[in-house]
């Protein structure tokens, strides 16, 4: 790879693989100063899932369509190379969100992301009734196709398609966006940093835990999950001034 070769010319090692080589990344992870990620958000954000435990920062490329966490198009990067593999960057932090599913009173999993995590049915066209409870004080009983819990990042995401608030990414929120309630006025509603979000699954629909869209868990009616501000911080290379944040979301939001 041209990339690969450029960077070892500048005296500095790389290791090549593709994104879904995730055994090839996970063993050389720890060893990474910086990670590369060619392709879409989606790119970006599976190499989250891996760099963030070894707080190794990422910069993205963008290869495919809107590229909200990349920070750079292709054309770009041959000349910016020289001043990144010299640190000639900030590392711009991002709060990640940490999901907690506990099932007849035991904990079973504990999930981390960067843009999301969604409750959503399975493979029915039945609502899922969800009662929900922000730091142990009842909030709704939503009906609804899917509930959405976002960080800032995730704001530009499926949130957004689902009518939620855009949020600056500098932000330490929670976002709760609900997709098509039944007969529910409270739409998005953003919470401090601190707030710990209970959702108890009162119906028998079959439904599935997404996180960001790479791992899925299915649930179980009474199942409760917890979200809360994850103790992990995913860092993202940036070269663009502050302000290009504003320039880069009405570009990427123009049809």
């Amino acid at each position: 790879m041209e990339l690969a070769r450029l960077i070892t010319e500048r005296g500095c090692s790389a290791l090549t693989a593709s994104a879904n080589d995730d055994a090839v990344l996970r063993t050389n992870i720890a060893d990474l100063d910086l990670l590369l990620a060619l392709g879409g958000d989606g790119t970006v954000l599976g190499a989250a899932h891996i760099a963030v435990p070894e707080s190794v920062p990422i910069l993205g490329v963008n290869m495919g369509h809107r590229g909200f966490l990349t920070e750079l198009q292709p054309e770009e990067l041959k000349g910016k190379l020289a001043s990144i593999l010299a640190g000639e960057f900030r590392l711009e932090p991002r709060m990640m969100l940490q999901a907690t599913l506990e099932r007849n009173g035991k904990e079973l999993s504990t999930y981390h992301a960067l843009n999301d995590a969604v409750v959503r049915r399975g493979v029915t066209a039945q609502a899922l009734r969800l009662e929900v409870s922000v730091d142990g004080h009842f909030l709704s009983a939503y009906v609804a196709d899917a509930l959405i819990v976002s960080t800032p990042t995730g704001s530009t995401a499926y949130s957004l398609s689902a009518g939620g608030a855009l949020l600056h990414p500098s932000l330490r929120n929670i976002l709760l966006t609900p997709v098509a309630p039944h007969l529910m006025p409270l739409k998005a509603l953003v919470l401090p940093p601190e707030a710990r979000v209970q959702v108890r699954l009162s119906g028998e629909t079959p439904s599935v835990l997404s996180i960001d869209e790479r791992i899925e868990a299915p649930l179980e009616p009474q199942d409760i999950l917890e979200f809360a501000k994850s103790p992990h911080t995913c860092h993202l290379v940036r070269i663009h001034p502050e302000g290009h944040f504003y320039e880069h979301l009405v570009e990427k939001l123009s049809y």
